[in-house]
């Protein structure tokens, strides 16, 4: 009987978990095509999201609330700044998703109070959204913005495996481009195949799919843009992952991680102090949520060790594209509690890239392959595998040397030199008007003295 209460504590023990921090990484839903046609002029390409992809990114804000407030006991009711952090790109698309996703992850009435009363209209929570220019945006927007990812795929065996697709495919290609009335090719080309593809998804009878364009050469064409953007993924490449993800994963599984150690151990304290008697509330960091693109997700996923494709049940080939609403979540759990726990948490890497248009949502999980496929990964492990990026970032070479671009340092020069030179004009302006309006009045005040002068003698000589 002793044994087996023993073995009962045992089991008990090495089976409590809890969470300690979540990043959620989401595609923004539905838009217009961002591509014109030349068939269609009517068709928008503005590319902004419609009604339909913002029912989907509530819905699934009411699905993670579901899951990391109701069900996990994870995340408080209401909104608070030291629990969510919501970050977006500078995309219009992707900032209203997260606001939809805001709008479903904390329904009304579940905003401030003030004496009992709601501050704003039917309890709703504002709740602030985090971005940067698009520029400068490493953390979601660097495979766009640095040079060293399009050197290393120019170099990679990718161009020839998109050669040899787009030759493959060039019947259909030659259909498209006759169909669409245009002369596309290349990353153009691709963009085309999205416009059909998202013409197709949002069935609208006032911008249709162009005529003799049939349902298998769309399905072939989904097919091909989804095959043409996982071929430019060569995370196999030296600098490719670093160039792309380095900012997340330097977030992810440094810099921040840091921050949530001393948020946790801040917490402690005051509870030991009596200022917070919830000794739960300290393993309660913040919920991070970033919205982003399909390019984004699927390169930090790839990075980050999510296999290209997966096998369907009849053995046919599933190529893992993020669609509208996709989920790339990475989570962070800790046995007890224990300083040693927090010092090296697991990691648990979970996706889902085919969320249904109501929210629901089946997450996967996978291991990398350079972590325990029994154990699973944590974090020393992570850090260790991508110490080449923290290193880089310690020394601030990460941008010269990961992405590629030149030092930030004469740019800041430049602006700084615009700036004393605005500076120099306004002061010049200045003292001209300032001069100008020195000699006006002198000047009317001699005129005004010549009159009086000229007025007074009248008067005397007319006496």
């Amino acid at each position: 009987m002793l044994f087996f209460d023993f073995a009962l504590l045992y089991i008990i023990h090495v089976s409590y978990e809890e969470l300690f921090s979540v990043r959620v990484f989401s595609r923004h839903g539905e838009r217009n095509p961002i591509y014109p046609l030349e068939c269609n002029k009517n068709i928008p390409s503005d590319g902004e999201l419609l009604r339909a992809g913002k029912e989907r990114l509530a819905n699934l804000g009411v699905a993670l609330r579901s899951e990391y407030v109701e069900n996990k006991k994870f995340l408080p009711k209401s909104f608070a700044d030291n629990s969510f952090y919501f970050t977006s790109t500078s995309s219009r698309r992707t900032k209203d998703s997260i606001l939809s996703f805001c709008y479903g992850f904390f329904p009304p009435r579940t905003g401030p109070q003030i004496n009992g009363q709601y501050i704003f209209p039917d309890g709703i929570q504002p709740v602030p959204i985090h971005c940067q220019s698009e520029k400068e945006d490493f953390l979601l927007e660097a495979l766009e913005i640095c040079p060293k990812v399009t050197n290393i795929i120019s170099k990679s065996a990718a161009i020839k495996n998109i050669q040899k697709l787009l030759a493959d495919h060039k019947p259909l290609m030659d259909d498209l481009r006759r169909l669409t009335n245009t002369t596309a090719n290349g990353p153009e080309l691709i963009a085309v195949l999205d416009t059909i593809k998202v013409l197709r998804e949002m069935n609208d009878p006032r911008y249709p799919v162009p005529d003799g364009i049939t349902d298998s050469m769309i399905d072939e064409s989904v097919f091909l843009f989804k095959k043409l953007i996982s071929e430019i993924m060569v995370v196999e490449e030296d600098g490719f992952c670093p160039a792309v993800s380095g900012d997340a994963i330097e977030e992810m599984f440094f810099k921040q991680h840091e921050r949530d150690k001393w948020e946790v151990k801040k917490v402690e304290a005051d509870s030991v102090n009596g200022t917070n008697q919830e000794k739960k509330s300290a393993i309660y960091p913040k919920y991070r949520h970033y919205s982003a693109h399909d390019i984004t997700l699927l390169s930090i996923g790839r990075c980050l060790g999510l296999p290209p494709s997966e096998k369907a049940e009849n053995g046919s080939e599933i190529i893992l594209h993020p669609n509208y609403g996709s989920l790339l979540i990475v989570e962070f759990h800790v046995e007890n509690g224990t300083e040693n726990d927090i010092e090296n948490p697991k990691v648990k890497f979970l996706y889902d890239f085919d969320v249904n248009k109501n929210g629901k949502f089946d997450l996967h999980e996978f291991i990398p392959s350079f972590c325990s496929q029994k154990n699973g990964c944590d974090l020393k492990t992570m850090q260790s595998h991508f110490s080449a990026i923290h290193e880089m970032k310690e020394r601030d070479i990460w941008v010269t040397e990961g992405c590629g671009l030149l030092t930030r340092q004469p740019m800041k020069t430049v602006s700084l030199l615009t700036y004393q030179m605005l500076a120099a004009i306004f002061i010049a302006a200045f003292v001209v008007t300032f001069v100008c309006l020195i000699v006006f009045t002198v000047i009317s005040c001699v005129r005004m003295h010549s009159d009086r002068q000229k007025r007074r003698k009248e008067r005397l000589t007319g006496n």
